[in-house]
């Protein structure tokens, strides 16, 4: 700090300008070191760890979607086993379901 506040000998606007001039450059030189440069690095850190947590999501979620279409891969087959072995339940089973379905539109629309 190089401030010369109210040096009776010398005390002039000039040297009051100075002197502010100064005190400004010294109050944003702590201003960034106390201040901006410390939210600066924490916020690099959070935009890291952000960053980190969106990566892994993706993967998790990645992983979470190849199972799920195993899982609807091996129902369709399955289902197609079944139908290709039972092919009059298959349209016993269809035709009830459009019965129901055909009976639970009907109730929804007299309400």
């Amino acid at each position: 700090m190089r401030t010369s506040f109210f040096a009776p000998e010398n005390l002039t606007a000039e040297t009051l300008k100075k002197d502010v001039r100064i005190l400004a450059d010294d109050t944003m030189k702590v201003a960034r070191q106390q201040v901006v440069d410390p939210t600066l690095e924490v916020a690099r850190r959070a935009s890291a760890y952000a960053r980190d947590a969106v990566q892994e999501t993706r993967e998790r979620l990645s992983q979470q979607v190849s199972q799920a279409e195993r899982y609807a891969s091996a129902q369709y087959d399955q289902t197609a086993r079944w139908v290709l072995a039972h092919p009059l339940k298959a349209v016993g089973v269809a035709f009830a379901v459009g019965l129901v379905i055909t009976g639970l539109l009907g109730q929804a629309s007299k309400r």
